[in-house]
Parts: structure tokens; sequence; C-alpha cells
């Protein structure tokens, strides 16, 4: 069982570890928020995950298999919402050093949410690769297996904001500023491929 829970860290890591919107999020966080607000998002990140994966791996491919409507209906309404994202990054002049736009827990938690279970090809991605190991480990291997994988979040996003907070004295806010047009850039990038891919799966099935 050692064995398949090593591989579950591994796998997790490759799963969470490519720049999105979560690592985003947690991030920009750590960078522009005070240590509470900057814990409160990587606990809500990592609980929200945790959460996807599980949903991934137990069942949720199952969901879009039956209703394909349902995966139109994440297509069509994440894209919108990863664009709208990526729009305010980049029309963000100055970066406060409290972080306004979130400056409460409980939006820090609704945009933990949103990042999270709001991203189409998070669920997607999700339900492909976890849903795929499914079948390859049963029972405890299974258990074992998503052991890893959880275990795996809970050391990303609690590093990276650890590492974030650390180095936070060396990033400049005209560094932070270029930080946030790269990420709106990738972030408007992909919320466009979405969009795309939605009006493919809707008009040109």
């Amino acid at each position: 069982m050692g064995q398949i829970y090593i591989q579950g860290i591994l796998l997790g890591f490759a799963y969470v570890a490519p720049i999105g919107m979560q690592n985003i999020f947690i991030i920009n966080r750590a960078l522009t928020a005070d240590l509470r607000r900057a814990l409160t998002a990587a606990v809500s990140v990592t609980f929200f995950d945790i959460l996807l994966s599980s949903a991934c791996f137990f069942g949720v491919g199952n969901v879009l298999y039956l209703y394909p409507q349902a995966g139109h209906i994440i297509l069509g309404a994440g894209s919108c919402f990863i664009i709208f994202i990526a729009v305010s990054l980049l029309r963000a002049r100055d970066i406060p050093a409290a972080d306004s736009r979130f400056s409460s827990g409980k939006k820090t938690v609704v945009t933990a949410f949103l990042v999270t279970w709001v991203n189409p090809q998070a669920l997607i991605d999700g339900t492909m690769l976890l849903g795929a190991f499914r079948a390859s480990f049963p029972g405890d291997a299974g258990l074992a297996f998503m052991g890893g994988v959880l275990s795996a979040s809970v050391f990303w996003f609690f590093g990276i904001t650890a590492a974030v907070r650390f180095f936070g004295n060396f990033i400049t806010p005209r560094l932070l500023r270029l930080l946030n047009i790269a990420c709106g850039l990738v972030i408007l990038f992909y919320g466009i491929r979405l969009a795309v891919l939605f009006v493919q799966s809707v008009f040109f099935p």
C-alpha cells in the first residue's frame, strides 16, 4: 500500500502543479494579503481541491457521461468566469497591500470555491485523469492512492503559500504588477480556449 500511496502523491503533484486558477489565486493572496488571509486561502483551496479530486475519482465522470448537457453548462459558465477574472487582473492598476478585492475571509473562501469548482478544465482534467485510475486501484488500493493524491494537495498549496510569504520581501509592486499581467494573459488565453470549445461542442458537435 505504501508504494501505491507514493504513486498517488506523485500523480497528485503532476495534477496540481501546472499553472492554473488555483495556483494563481494562492500566489496572489500570499503576496498581497496578511498571513491570516493567506492561510485562509490555502486552507480553502486545499479543502475544495480535496473535494473535487475525490468527486472526480469516485464518480463525477459518470454524471458528465449520463448528462452531456451538464458539460456544456460547465464549459460555458466556466469560460465566462475565467475571462472575467483575467480582465480584472489586466485592468487592475494598483495592488493594495491587503488586496481589498478579497478583503474578508468569507470572500476568500467563496473565491477559493469558484477557482476550484467553477473551473471546467479542472473538472474535465480531474475526471479524465483520476477517473481513469479508478479502475486500476479498486478497493483499499484506491483509498491508498487517493490518500496520496490528497496529501499532494496539502503539501503543494501550503508549500506555495510558505514559499511566497518567505520570498515576498523581494517582490516589488512593479514586479507584482507584471506578474498579474502575465497571469491575466495566461488566464485570458485559457478562458478563450474554453469558450471556443464550448461553441464547438454546442454548435458543431
